[in-house]
């Protein structure tokens, strides 16, 4: 038996709960603490698995009640152990990605009240684990923690971390969003070939994305991506970091993988699936061709981390710094992504048939008959989340924008219309006006609903989709300012044709 003092008081250790972790967050500090083991100790772990093999594969599996993440690094020795079992203690090496001495344990006690660290060493005989239980940590306030020790094969090795009694679990949409940020935060390893991760028996494996081609006049073709490389000063410290990567343009636009991954010591800290780095001055307007095209990795290995790895320490200028570098570097990229077009075509008698016999099919197939007789039924008016804060707030917090224009109006003045894109709500409607103030609409455009999310999977759909929402949102905001609170039939529609009318491209 062996004691690690614990110091500071164990009570310290249940605050972390109320941490804001994301799952995908929390779970990269194990992966971390695997990888960089096995980065460390490459050299003994290739003399035993040679060349040709991944140099760690981590296990994750998860369900309702627990969460076990397994390795098969080089594992730790009692120094090591009692390091990673005690706050703050940082590594002696701090130029990879075990840095603070806290990820461990923040992430472990965030997401259970009771988990469990065994590991043992390539080459020593001997495991060790230790059994953390917060409820009883706060109720005795211990300062030690016994450490169990048994013999185990010397050729044993590798890290197992089970976590029980959950207080955050892993559910619902969450284990998709999960999977894809895993695989976007650890892209580099993954495509090396040194690292393999599976999340509950799943392989994880990224690709890149399709990016837009171009067939040259001499017939020789050309993929928009090129490499990047600059200097970035930090106006406070004044240390100047150098950053790599490259820039690109999809082939087809998106809201949830556009945009710029940032990476530490090769792994992704912000951006990746839905989270993308997208600042206004280099992408423009939420929803625009360049918004939904431009993408690439950025990295940024001397850039200062917080100490959770969610993001940087940058809000004294060095991410203004980071755009004004970027720049100049991809001004052609953001013209290029504004100006493409895809082929245009007459509509033809044949386009209308398909398309009329298609949605007589999904009608006739779903359960529309059924809505409809609801509708029927006298129900309450929709709230119009100006006259309810707190869902006003809500809509507000998980959308992207907003985006804003000014419409002219009879008589001088203008009406502000704002824009917001919603991705995690499919059960809204699919566009949700908001009548604020008497000379503003917002508009919640909801990209999640069926509908929305089948027609705009590219630029000029998601377009079209854009436009009509705007013009529906001001429509009805006319034709309450016309007819007051008797509005007929027709207003809504009159109003609508002149909104669309105006703004058909040219």
């Amino acid at each position: 038996m062996t004691i690690i003092d614990i110091q500071p008081p164990s009570d310290v250790y249940d605050t972390f709960g109320r941490l804001n972790y994301k799952p995908w967050y929390a779970l990269a500090e194990f992966i971390d603490n695997s990888t960089q083991n096995a980065f460390d100790h490459e050299r003994m772990l290739r003399g035993r698995i040679g060349p040709d093999r991944p140099l760690v594969h981590v296990r994750v599996t998860h369900d309702a009640n627990s969460i076990t993440v397994t390795d098969d690094a080089h594992g730790m020795n009692i120094e090591e152990f009692t390091r990673a079992m005690r706050l703050n203690m940082r590594p002696p090496d701090r130029t990879g990605r075990s840095e603070f001495g806290m990820g461990l344990k923040t992430a472990a006690c965030w997401f259970g009240r009771r988990w469990t660290l065994t590991s043992s060493r390539l080459g020593d005989p001997v495991e060790y684990s230790v059994t953390f239980d917060l409820e009883e940590f706060v109720r005795s306030r211990p300062t030690t923690l016994e450490v169990k020790v048994r013999a185990v094969p010397a050729d044993t090795h590798g890290t197992i971390l089970e976590i029980a009694a959950l207080r955050n679990r892993i559910y619902g949409r969450q284990i998709e969003v999960l999977k894809k940020s895993i695989t976007s935060m650890y892209r580099s390893d993954l495509t090396s070939g040194r690292v393999v991760i599976d999340i509950n028996r799943e392989r994880l494996a990224w690709a890149e994305p399709p990016l837009h081609t171009e067939t040259l006049p001499d017939g020789s073709t050309s993929t928009w991506r090129k490499p990047m490389s600059v200097d970035v000063v930090d106006p406070h410290t004044e240390i100047v970091h150098a950053v790599h990567g490259w820039v690109g343009i999809r082939d087809v636009m998106s809201r949830k993988e556009n945009g710029f991954a940032l990476l530490r010591r090769g792994r992704l800290i912000i951006g990746g699936y839905d989270a993308g780095w997208r600042p206004g001055e280099i992408f423009g307007q939420v929803g625009s061709a360049r918004w939904g095209r431009l993408t690439g990795e950025l990295h940024c290995d001397s850039f200062p981390v917080n100490f959770s790895k969610d993001g940087f320490s940058w809000d004294s200028g060095l991410e203004e710094a980071l755009i004004d570098a970027l720049a100049p570097h991809v001004s052609e990229y953001r013209q290029k992504a504004d100006n493409i077009r895809r082929g245009d075509r007459e509509v033809t008698p044949k386009d209308l048939d398909q398309a009329t016999r298609e949605i007589e099919d999904r009608y006739a197939a779903g359960d529309l008959v059924r809505d409809l007789a609801r509708m029927e039924t006298p129900v309450p008016r929709a709230v119009d989340p100006a006259a309810d804060a707190q869902l006003r707030s809500t809509l507000i917090q998980q959308s992207d924008g907003p985006s804003e224009l000014r419409v002219p109006l009879p008589g001088g003045g203008h009406l502000l219309a704002r824009l917001f894109l919603q991705s995690d709500r499919p059960g809204d409607d699919w566009m949700t006006p908001s009548f604020a103030k008497a000379d503003e609409v917002d508009v919640f455009l909801n990209t999640a609903h069926p509908y929305v999310a089948a027609v705009s999977k590219d630029e000029r759909s998601l377009h079209i989709v854009i436009q009509f929402a705007l013009a529906t949102a001001l429509a009805e905001k006319r034709a309450r300012y016309v007819g007051g609170e008797t509005i007929r039939p027709d207003d809504i529609r009159m109003h609508l044709d002149t909104f669309l009318r105006h703004a058909a491209p040219v």
